[in-house]
Formats: structure tokens, C-alpha cells, sequence
């Protein structure tokens, strides 16, 4: 949030969705051994280096200090692998996988590298302190950092009223598609990024979701951009009102913040984005209704976690979870478009939720 580049905020998701899945992972196989694991333990000096890093806000030294961290986990990786007996192969074969991605996660990040950063070892013998979720980290930025040739105008958000025939051409889909990419995959990857600091005490599986809908805002990302392009259109002097993020600060707690963004904006996003597929087939933008339709895929996905865990936090109580999307629905008050009640019902929304929905379109059509 802190780092203007947007391709650095790419890559750098990126890499936070491999470190969830490893996270995934390797929770599983602890749990296989017949462990509870334990909140990660690190040595008292490589985990006040980390603290020390966290502090940085120059993209190439933040690539820097994470390249050190990889390559040093990966010789970990490869000292366990070589001296594990052999009833552990399970265990050998996942480190094998995760140091794939790990060396995945170096490439994207090498081109914004500055210097080198010598840091203590993780396998560092001494004492050890348990991560407690309470270490100092920068403060969130009132709003995120982007670019300086990047302009911020409230009024961006509104798209013009036009025919399906004007916004059909190459140059307004080059339009909606840069403002796609500035509006919401990026300010997707910063809230879900938000999510994990501000609510440390959340369990790891929910930070592993969120990295997840990092990861898949990242490739959203790359492909909106991939269209962009496609159309002859560039991602420069981008104009953007940032209203993903600032309708995310005005959820009170996680709950609110949760509604907002991934049942609310997602589920809503989810509903236009399968009606849009047909009209960009028909108008021959074969190109962008593909990547319309991994952007659909993946925001059934995150109205899930999203209703997963909102479900949880209200104990599964019909009356609180309509409490709460009521409350963030007043707040932001976001258009409804026609339902699409399958996608609805695999992105978790209770039957009755989406009953409810169905009556205030044909309201609003009344």
C-alpha cells in the first residue's frame, strides 16, 4: 500500500498468493502428523531482522529483503529434504513443491531488487520467541500510494451514458478496462492486503483467503491489462476515483468491511460481468469476454469467502447477517443488477438472501 508502482503491487500479489498456498499446505501436513502445530517459532534474531524489515517502504529494497528471505528458506527447504528420514516423504515431496514456487515467487520479484541484504538464518541456533501477531508494522496509508503521472478525480467511478453500440468500440472497451484495472483489481489486492494487517488475530485461514483473492486480483490484473493492450490502449496517466477502497473504510469492523467488498461489490460484479460476456461475444471482443469470464470465476469465488466468513463471525444468525449486508448496503448504496441466482448460490448465499435480492430488482424495475 505504501508503494506507488502497480506492477510491483502485482508481483508482490503474487507472491502473497504462493505464500498462502504454502501456508494451506504445510497446515495440512502438520496436522497429518498428529500436531497442533505451534504459531511459528523463529530464532530471536531473524525474527527482529523481520521486524526491522517490515518498516521498509523503497520497492527495491522490499524486493530485496524478500528475495534474501526465499533464498534462505529454500536452503532450509533442501537441508530438511536431504537429512528427513524416509517415513517422512510426504513432507520431502511437499518442500519440493513450495521451494518451485518460492524460486517462482524470486523471478517475479528480481527486476525491482536494489542491493543485497544480509539477514540472520531462519535455522539460526539460540532461542526462539512465537510470532504473536502483535509486531510492529507500518501504519496503513489514508489512502494507497499510486503512481505520480496517476490522477485522482472523484467523478472517475461514473461511466458516461452511453448506447451498447458506443461503449461496444475499441476505444470505450480500451476505457472500461483501464478503469477496471485502477479501480478495482488493484484496489482489491490493497483492502484484501489491508484485511490481513488490520486483523491479525483472525485465524491463518483466513489470511490464506485473503491471499488467495490477492493472488487471483493480481492475474485479474494482468489480464485486464493484456486487453488493454489488445485494444491499443496503454496504462499511463491512469485517472481513478478509488472508490473500492474508501467504500471499504466505511465498514466499522471486519464483518462490515467483509459485506462491503466481497458480498456487496463482488457478489453485484459477479451478476453484470456474466450478462456482459454475451454482449462483448456478440460484438466479435472475443479477447475480453475470456478475460471477463476468469474475472467472473474467481468473484463467485471471493463472494464466498466472503459470505464464509461473515457467516462465521455472525455465529450463522440470519438476523445478524441481514443486520450487517443492510447496514453496508445503506453506507455504500450500491446498484443491484439482475440476479444470477446459480453463481449466488455457489458464491454461499443463503437461498433466502437471494430471494430477497430477486424482490428488490423486480422493486426497482416497479
Amino acid at each position: 500500500m505504501v508503494v506507488p508502482n502497480t506492477a510491483f503491487k502485482v508481483d508482490l500479489g503474487r507472491k502473497i498468493g504462493l505464500d498462502g498456498l504454502a501456508i494451506e499446505r504445510l497446515t495440512r501436513r502438520v496436522t497429518q502428523m498428529y500436531s497442533t502445530g505451534s504459531r511459528g517459532e523463529a530464532p530471536v534474531a531473524y525474527a527482529q531482522w523481520l521486524d526491522a524489515q517490515c518498516m521498509e517502504t523503497d520497492e527495491g529494497r522490499i524486493a530485496t529483503f524478500l528475495l534474501a528471505t526465499i533464498d534462505d528458506l529454500r536452503q532450509s527447504m533442501r537441508r530438511y529434504v536431504e537429512t528427513a528420514h524416509a517415513g517422512d516423504e510426504p513432507t520431502r515431496l511437499l518442500l519440493g513443491i513450495l521451494e518451485r514456487d518460492l524460486a517462482l515467487g524470486r523471478e517475479n520479484l528480481a527486476a525491482y531488487a536494489k542491493g543485497s541484504i544480509e539477514g540472520p538464518s531462519v535455522d539460526s541456533e539460540g532461542d526462539t520467541v512465537a510470532y504473536a501477531g502483535t509486531e510492529p508494522l507500518l501504519p496503513i496509508p489514508g489512502f494507497p500510494a499510486r503512481p505520480a503521472s496517476f490522477i485522482r478525480n472523484a467523478e472517475e467511478a461514473a461511466s458516461p451514458k452511453l448506447s451498447l453500440e458506443e461503449a461496444m468500440t475499441p476505444s470505450n472497451m480500451c476505457k472500461s478496462f483501464r478503469r477496471m484495472y485502477i479501480e478495482i483489481e488493484i484496489c482489491a489486492i490493497e483492502v484484501c492486503a489491508r484485511n490481513i494487517i488490520e486483523y491479525r488475530s483472525m485465524p491463518n485461514a483466513f489470511k490464506v483467503d485473503m491471499s488467495q483473492q490477492i493472488w487471483d486480483e493480481a492475474r485479474h490484473a494482468e489480464l485486464v491489462t493484456d486487453v488493454v493492450h489488445h485494444f491499443g490502449g496503454n496504462m499511463d496517466a491512469l485517472v481513478y476515483s478509488g472508490h473500492v477502497w474508501t467504500r471499504h473504510e466505511m465498514g466499522d469492523d471486519l464483518a462490515e468491511r467483509l459485506a462491503i467488498e466481497q458480498l456487496i461489490q463482488e457478489g453485484n460484479s459477479v451478476d453484470k460481468a456474466y450478462q456482459l460476456l454475451k454482449m462483448l461475444r456478440r460484438f466479435g471482443h472475443n479477447e475480453a469476454a475470456e478475460c471477463m469470464e476468469w474475472l467472473t470465476a474467481d468473484e463467485t469465488q471471493h463472494a464466498l469467502i466472503g459470505n464464509r466468513w461473515l457467516l462465521r463471525l455472525v455465529e450463522g444468525d440470519r438476523a445478524k447477517y441481514e443486520a450487517v449486508l443492510a447496514t453496508a448496503n445503506e453506507k455504500i448504496k450500491f446498484p443491484l443488477s439482475p440476479v444470477n441466482r446459480a453463481l449466488r448460490e455457489i458464491a454461499g448465499y443463503p437461498e433466502w438472501y437471494v430471494d430477497q435480492l430477486e424482490r428488490q430488482v423486480e422493486a426497482s424495475k416497479a
